[in-house]
C-alpha cells in the first residue's frame, strides 16, 4: 500500500510525457492501458481503504456501544449499592434502638428487684427485732409479774 499524502512515483531524470521505461515513446493506446492500470489499482487501493474506514468505523460504534452498556450497568451498580447501604444503616439502626430498648428494660427489672431485695430485707431486720423483743418483754413481764405477785 503507498505512503498517504506521497506525489506518487517520480519518473527518471531526462524521461518526457509519454515516454516508456528506457525511454521509448508510448503509443496513445499503451498510455490508455497504462492509465487505466493505474485507474484500477488505485480504485482496488480506494476500495480496500474504504472497507478498512468501514470496519474501524464498525469498531467504534461498537467500543462506543459498550461503553454507554457499561457506564449504564455501573450506575446500576452503583444505586443498588446505595440502596442495600441505605437498608443495612436503616436496619443497624433499628437493631440499636432495639437492643437499648431491652437494656434499658432489663437495668429496670434490675433496678425494681433490687428495690424488692431491699424491702425484703427491711422487713427481715425488723421481724427479726421484733423476735429478739419477744424474749426480752415476756421477761419483763414476768419479772413485773413476780413484782406483783399476780397469779396467772
Amino acid at each position: 500500500m503507498p505512503k498517504k499524502g506521497g506525489k506518487g512515483k517520480k519518473g527518471k531524470k531526462g524521461a518526457k510525457k509519454g515516454e516508456g521505461e528506457e525511454g521509448v515513446e508510448l503509443t496513445p493506446e499503451e498510455r490508455e492501458a497504462k492509465a487505466k492500470l493505474r485507474i484500477e489499482a488505485l480504485e482496488r487501493e480506494l476500495v480496500q481503504r474504504t472497507d478498512v474506514m468501514n470496519r474501524s468505523m464498525q469498531a467504534y460504534n461498537e467500543m462506543r456501544q459498550r461503553q454507554a452498556e457499561l457506564l449504564a450497568d455501573f450506575e446500576r451498580e452503583k444505586q443498588d449499592t446505595l440502596s442495600i447501604t441505605a437498608d443495612m444503616t436503616r436496619q443497624y439502626k433499628s437493631m440499636q434502638e432495639e437492643l437499648l430498648r431491652r437494656i434499658n428494660a432489663l437495668e429496670n427489672t434490675i433496678q425494681e428487684q433490687k428495690d424488692q431485695l431491699d424491702y425484703a430485707r427491711q422487713q427481715n431486720e425488723e421481724i427479726r427485732r421484733q423476735k429478739d423483743q419477744v424474749p426480752k418483754l415476756s421477761l419483763r413481764l414476768v419479772c413485773a409479774c413476780m413484782n406483783t405477785n399476780t397469779p396467772w
